[in-house]
């Protein structure tokens, strides 16, 4: 389990690898997240630059300056997901984004405490070389998406990248499992 106090204003990324690695078409991005923050941030993703901001960056679990949380990916041009209720209670909340990159599979899907909030079924994503990176990364460009801060201010936990889709069911029960 990774835990991780974040402020929001460092250059600070944690990544569990020192070497790049190839980004997969599909793939599950989790974490769970405690913030009050109103200027937003990420809270894991995947870019090109092991330190500093990314040039290259998707495959990314956010929080928009209003507190909700956006999944989001680069397919040569970004496109988002983003759930209709904010999150920045100060309460921890499990997010969970998965990306079914096959073609005809199931696209982009976010939830936030274990229930689907949204989701993009005709997105397949880019593969790419690079790290994945908890608590700071590139944003720019995102949009409405596009948080104040690349990292936000809060706390983030058991953070974790799966190389599967989960089921909803899966994401459902590990919910459950992992309640604060």
């Amino acid at each position: 389990m990774l835990g991780r106090q974040l402020r929001g204003r460092g250059r600070l990324a944690r990544q569990e690898r020192d070497r790049p690695q190839v980004g997969r078409a599909d793939a599950v991005l989790r974490g769970w997240f405690r913030t009050t923050s109103t200027t937003g941030g990420r809270l894991l993703g995947f870019g090109n630059a092991q330190t500093g901001l990314s040039s290259s960056y998707e495959r990314s679990l956010s929080l928009t300056n209003a507190g909700k949380v956006v999944f989001g990916v680069f397919t040569g041009l970004v496109v988002t997901v983003v759930s209709p209720a904010a999150y920045n209670d100060g309460a921890w909340h499990e997010a969970v984004a998965t990306m079914d990159g096959t073609l005809g599979g199931g696209g982009m899907r976010l939830y936030v405490d274990g229930v689907p909030v949204a989701a993009n079924a005709n997105i397949l994503s880019q593969p790419g070389i690079g790290y994945w990176r908890i608590g700071y990364d590139n944003l720019a460009n995102w949009g409405a998406a596009t948080p104040t801060t690349y990292g936000p201010t809060g706390a983030v936990d058991d953070a974790a990248v799966y190389a599967t889709v989960l089921t909803p069911a899966k994401v459902s029960a590990h919910y459950a499992a992992g309640r604060f």
